[in-house]
């Protein structure tokens, strides 16, 4: 199984990457945009390129005679090819873990967060005869086994079988830096490149047209920046490590792009066209106002662009609150399910101490604290994979209801006749069944739609009141009259839930198909 992380800082993916290193091994990394969840190589991402993977190959060096011709082997030619967005079947990787950092966060455009996936395995040599085996494909128009055999031998100076060469070319290898590739490709070199040479598909003897890539090798470890919070990370990188786009691309044009974003002016969205308020919650109490706002981006943003959105809200609420809290989700799927970005919260400076509550765990200037999730893409993540759709939410919860319906209803009668014996008899009888079922009512799982939670949660309500009525019979401290009261007011609540479910359950029934279709 793949161990992923969710890191929100550069300290944290360093750190991260120390402890990775602490265990013996040897460790290639690669960043990309967590757009893209393959990892095929740039000449099997177009049908026609991998068609003509050899063409691509010969006419690039006839093309580019004063970067390829004095190169010696197939591989260095490859190798030179990519880095000059020629399509090979060679897939990138380097043994920096701040250069894949790079990459992955390079795109700050993109609506998409950032994945660095750690691999341990040893690489080989780029005199493997795997590697020249595959590197000899790459570069021959045609599949013929025997043409490729005669290649093998010509450029290598040893003869193979075709037995052999179909048994060299099944799996990607990782091929390692050396001599002749540093000297032959320096930003190959300065990027502490390796990389994989992906293998061929092999059927009943044939080689087919169809690559085995860097997916087949399972990582270690897969490290996630949510896009929030990559456009910071990517900076760190800069002013921390000088690690930018003219270290990775030493070229002059690189220089100049770099020098245009860095004292470019910056073109700031408005932050009020990213969000939406979803929700207020009046949470007064005797001798302080309080309120609670409740937030959903429409669009992404970084999170000090999130932190503006927050502070905005609080001043707009500061005026008539001594307390205001600011809950920030992502979209509405998070928050149905409670799953924040970020937390915020103010505090009247003057407001009377005696009532104020304890600041959030990052406190700021002025009454402000701020909390942020550590982990509120992996959770999103979880729940996006543990949705079970609204139809079966809804049929599941329904059959839990009608399951206690008779009994709640013979207990119904009893309170109405305050027949306390009769009560204790129904109670203690269905004790392990409502708890059964109150344990089932909350896992069964979550919605994405604020309505029909708000619906879903009469289910879990009936159920815990029905639930609770065990523990009430057991209470010590009370008379039968205070018993029986208590006991009225939980049936009653129960009995207002129960109406709610079955005055909207027709509702519900058809809006759930509707949207699962």
């Amino acid at each position: 199984m793949v161990n992923k992380h969710e890191i929100h800082c550069l300290k944290g993916y360093v750190d991260y990457i120390k402890g990775l290193e602490n265990v013996i091994g040897e460790f290639y990394y690669r960043g990309q945009s967590a757009e893209y969840i393959k990892m095929p190589p740039s000449v099997a991402r177009d049908r026609n390129f991998l068609n003509h993977e050899g063409d691509i190959f010969c006419d690039a060096c006839m093309l580019a005679p004063e970067k390829l011709g004095n190169l010696k082997t197939p591989l260095e030619k490859l190798a030179k090819q990519q880095h000059y967005n020629i399509p090979t079947r060679l897939v990138d990787v380097t043994t920096d873990p701040l250069v894949a950092l790079y990459f992955a966060t390079e795109d700050i455009g993109s609506e998409y967060g950032a994945n660095i996936y750690v691999y341990d395995f040893k690489g080989v040599e780029p005199t493997d005869e795997r590697v020249q085996a595959l590197s000899v494909i790459a570069s021959q128009r045609e599949y013929d086994l025997n043409q490729l055999c005669q290649e093998y031998e010509k450029i290598f100076g040893s003869s193979i079988t075709k037995e052999k060469f179909l048994d060299l070319i099944k799996d990607p290898v990782l091929v390692k830096m050396n001599e002749d590739l540093k000297n032959s490709n320096r930003r190959l070199f300065i990027q502490k490149g390796a990389f994989v040479i992906c293998g061929n598909k092999v059927l009943n003897g044939n080689i087919q047209r169809e690559l085995i890539s860097l997916d087949t090798l399972n990582p270690k470890s897969v490290i996630h920046i949510p896009y929030e919070y990559k456009e910071l990370i990517h900076d760190e990188l800069d002013y921390k490590y000088g690690v930018n786009k003219t270290k990775i691309y030493p070229e002059l044009p690189s220089v100049g792009d770099y020098l245009r974003k860095k004292y470019g002016t910056v073109n700031k969205p408005n932050i009020n066209d990213c969000y939406i308020i979803q929700n207020d919650e009046d949470n007064s109490i005797p001798g302080i106002k309080r309120i609670s706002i409740f937030v959903t981006l429409t669009k992404g943003r970084m999170i000090n662009e999130i932190e503006e959105i927050a502070s905005l809200i609080i001043k707009r609420y500061a005026d008539s609150n001594d307390v205001v809290w600011v809950y920030i989700a992502k979209n509405e799927a998070d928050y149905v399910r409670h799953n924040w970005i970020l937390r915020a919260q103010w505090i009247n400076p003057s407001a009377d101490e005696r009532f104020i509550p304890l600041p959030l765990e990052n406190k700021g200037d002025g009454g402000y604290s701020w909390s942020y999730s550590t982990n509120y893409y992996t959770m999103g993540q979880f729940y996006e994979d543990s949705y079970v759709g609204d139809q079966f939410l809804l049929d599941e919860k329904y059959k839990i209801f009608l399951e206690c319906k008779e009994d709640y209803e013979e207990i119904k009668s009893a309170n109405e006749t305050s027949d306390l014996p009769k009560l204790n008899e129904l109670i203690n009888r269905n004790r392990d069944k409502f708890a059964e079922l109150y344990r089932k009512v909350n896992d069964i799982g979550l919605t994405k739609n604020k309505k029909f939670d708000n619906y879903l949660r009469n289910y879990t309500y009936f159920v815990c009141e029905l639930d609770n009525l065990n523990f009430l019979i057991k209470s010590k401290n009370q008379n039968d009259k205070g018993l029986l009261n208590q006991l009225h007011k939980a049936i009653d609540r129960a009995t207002e839930y129960a109406r709610a479910i079955e005055r909207d359950y027709s509702y519900w029934k058809k809006e759930v198909v509707n949207s699962d279709n």
